[in-house]
């Protein structure tokens, strides 16, 4: 068994499955499965073969976007 993400096209991770590679699957409409090895969930992105992990706010962007409300 391995874990796949299914992403789309636009290359966001939307889910993450676990799936033996072997039994008939076909992906949502508009997406693909890529193989995770290591690390990624909804949220991140892959591009150029690589997941990308979402970028967290820190607690300084958290407080300007308070100020500009």
């Amino acid at each position: 068994m391995g874990r796949y993400a299914v992403v789309d096209k636009s290359g966001n991770v939307t889910n993450v499955i676990v799936w033996d590679g072997k039994t008939a699957y076909t992906p949502p409409e508009g997406t693909e499965l890529i193989e995770v090895e290591g690390v990624a969930g909804p949220g991140w992105t892959y591009k150029d073969g690589e997941f990308i992990a979402p970028v967290e706010e820190t607690e300084d962007e958290e407080e300007v976007e308070e100020v500009q409300e």
